[in-house]
């Protein structure tokens, strides 16, 4: 039910209270979990010296740390506490003893307590699941406890994780700083204010304001990026080139220095805002809207998503929202996928303003939920949204098809009273030990079918792909075969 504007207004003002409400009691849960994660009170060992430490970049493998130390009291545990780019959670880790061992081969050996101790640790960052983009910020300390329970900490410090094979140079403005290596000045520099005419043009639209750094990572061509990017599905990557990618919890982007480099800088670092802006812990925004965003932001955006566009709507293949959670994975229907949330970005800032464009994502950051952050923001639903939407550039209204939820029809079972020799009226007989039983009428087929809508197609097959249904057969009276039809009917109704 939609709400008249006097209402509207007035849940909004409240929506917006409970919203800073909320970020606020947030912000100081964060602050007070970090404080207690870098500094939590422990007897310090005031004879513990840290003799040595280093950390190397052996990119693409991951990261070496190694730490001697020297205490008059035995030392048992040394853990490194870290924190990866703007990464809400820290990290902690158990270094090993050294072995000096190739990435390759590198195992973690426990570590042999003593008064003088080399420790090792290899950080892997080779796989998707420990993914670090080059240029990330890392700020890391060691925790050396000893057998006496004392705790010695050392100082906060950063390393900057990049390729060492080249030798990189950095430029910075405000929160944003990007390096590069080789002759590419003049690029980085036009890199570097595209992305502050990005953030300078997107914050009231965003209702945030960037003062944590944005890093990007340039690289000169597509094989010095290939090994720097994280994997994506083996059809895209052959079908697509990757001109530039965020990692927006660690608030960095990398990229290639090309011809394409400031649209390419401005979708991106798009994307980072984006999540600063309205990613909940809980789900992040939408694909449809994140990549509409990005590119209803990008400062040098191109026609091609518009002709995709107008090609899906003269031929009928638009894709409706409820199904854009996530990108398709089909490299054709992707374009289209980017012209549509590029018009639907568009036409929902032209219509309502930036003002509601930011309270939908401030909204979405505490809640995670689209549908609801719609319906409180705008007072339409999803649905309404999209045939707006449709409407405004010509399209056939979008109509969600119900057929598919339809349950099937319970099957009348016949009544079964307890076991017995004696008949009794008003049941059937389970069991008999009569010679020659009275026959009854056959028994018709319990087939488990949903009911068909009329006009719409059967369905063809369940999720899993094994066939929806199929003859369930008639239900034996005997004792052993009622046991396992009733299991048969049972299972025919999950598959249904």
């Amino acid at each position: 039910m939609r709400r008249h504007a006097s209402d509207r207004e007035g849940a909004a003002i409240f929506q917006r209270l409970m919203i800073k409400r909320h970020v606020g009691i947030l912000a100081a849960a964060l602050a007070v979990t970090f404080a207690l994660f870098v500094a939590s009170p422990s007897p310090v060992s005031a004879d513990t010296e840290v003799v040595s430490s280093s950390i190397v970049s052996e990119f693409p493998d991951g990261i070496r740390i190694k730490l001697e130390v020297r205490s008059d009291v035995e030392i048992t545990e040394i853990e490194l506490r870290a924190r990866v780019g703007q990464r809400t959670l820290g990290q902690v880790d158990q270094l090993c003893q050294e072995t000096d061992a190739p990435a390759g081969e590198w195992r973690c050996a426990k570590l042999e307590p003593g008064t003088s101790v080399s420790a090792e640790l290899f950080w892997r960052t080779g796989y998707t699941a420990a993914y670090m983009p080059p240029g990330v910020i890392i700020v890391y300390s060691f925790a050396i406890k000893d057998a006496a329970g004392g705790v010695f900490e050392t100082e906060p410090e950063e390393f900057i994780y990049l390729p060492p094979k080249f030798e990189w140079e950095e430029i910075s403005e405000g929160p944003v700083t990007v390096a590069f290596h080789g002759p590419v000045l003049s690029r980085a520099e036009t890199i570097l204010d595209t992305i502050l005419e990005t953030i300078e043009n997107m914050e009231p639209a965003l209702g945030i304001e960037i003062t944590d750094p944005v890093r990007v990572t340039v690289f000169n061509n597509q094989v010095e990026m290939l090994e720097a990017q994280q994997r994506r599905s083996g059809a895209t990557t052959r079908r697509t080139a990757t001109l530039g990618q965020a990692s927006t919890e660690e608030g960095v982007l990398i990229m290639i220095a090309d011809r394409n480099s400031i649209g390419t800088a401005s979708h991106e670092v798009m994307h980072i805002l984006i999540h600063r802006a309205g990613d909940s812990p809980f789900r992040n925004v939408p694909a449809w809207l994140d990549e509409g965003l990005a590119e209803y932001g990008n400062i040098d955006s191109g026609l091609e998503y518009d002709i995709a566009l107008s090609f899906a709507v003269e031929t009928g293949t638009l894709l409706p929202f409820i199904y854009m959670a996530t990108p398709p994975g089909d490299p054709e229907r992707l374009i289209i996928f980017y012209g549509q949330g590029k018009s639907i970005a568009r036409m929902m800032v032209n219509r309502w303003g930036e003002e509601k464009m930011a309270e939908l994502l401030a909204h979405h950051k505490l809640s995670g939920n689209i549908d609801r952050a719609i319906e409180d923001v705008y007072g339409i639903t999803l649905i309404e949204l999209e045939n707006l939407w449709r409407d405004e550039i010509g399209a056939e209204p979008f109509i969600l098809d119900e057929s598919g939820r339809s349950k099937p029809t319970p099957v009348p079972q016949r009544t079964l009273g307890l076991f017995s020799l004696t008949p009794q009226a008003g049941v059937d007989v389970v069991g008999s030990k009569s010679a020659s039983p009275t026959p009854g009428p056959p028994t018709e087929t319990a087939a488990i079918t949903p009911t068909p809508t009329p006009g719409d197609p059967q369905p063809s097959g369940s999720r899993c792909g094994a066939p929806l249904h199929g003859a369930a057969g008639a239900l034996d009276l005997a004792g052993p075969g009622l046991i396992l039809g009733l299991a048969l009917f049972a299972v025919r109704r999950r598959r249904a």
